[in-house]
């Protein structure tokens, strides 16, 4: 049922009127469109896109983020072409790590820090057995230096020297061979 303030295509008015029109407000405008009843394919791949959905909502849940790897993804969806929020990048990739068939690293812990001069101790947890490699720069959107990681039951490191002393550098960690598998951007400053 419409609900009328003013006459009708007055002032206001909201709501559906029979099966035909439905008035509502949109940023401030006063708008009316044809009533129509949402489609709900309920395909086999409908279903699928549905699952992976709801896999990568699961893996966020089950991460166990720190407020450090929560920053990072908010970097990453900082610099992403259309504005999203950490959450909505963080599932944006799983899922596109699902349609490329990649595995999931489920990177967290995020403990990279340089407390040695002109060095960086990289350090991130996640699934055994990755080939982890983390690229790291002076710009969240450039970072041309790539080094492998070594691992020891899930905790991946690598220690990099030789860096400008009082600079800040930003880090991803990311699954060697695939595009979809990484991490938040993360940031540093070297003592």
């Amino acid at each position: 049922m419409a609900k009328l303030k003013m006459p009708l295509m007055g002032m206001e008015a909201s709501g559906q009127l029979g099966k035909t029109l439905v008035y509502f407000n949109w940023k401030g405008l006063n708008c009316a469109r044809m009533h129509v009843i949402p489609s709900n394919p309920n395909t086999t791949a409908q279903q699928g896109r549905r699952t992976k959905f709801s896999n990568a909502v699961d893996a966020y849940h089950d991460a166990s983020l720190t407020d450090v790897d929560v920053d990072g993804w908010r970097t990453f969806a900082g610099i992403q072409p259309s504005p999203m929020t950490y959450f909505n990048t963080y599932v944006k990739y799983h899922i596109l790590a699902a349609d490329a068939v990649e595995t999931w690293p489920n990177f967290n812990n995020d403990l990279t820090d340089s407390t040695t001069s002109e060095e960086i101790d990289f350090s991130i947890d996640g699934e055994t057995g990755l080939t982890a490699k983390v690229r790291y720069g002076q710009s969240a959107t450039y970072m041309p230096n790539i080094g492998s990681l070594s691992e020891v039951t899930g905790t991946y490191t690598l220690n990099v020297a030789s860096l400008e002393s009082g600079a800040k550098y930003f880090y991803q960690f990311y699954v060697d061979t695939e595009t979809y598998t990484l991490s938040g951007i993360g940031s540093v400053i070297v003592d």
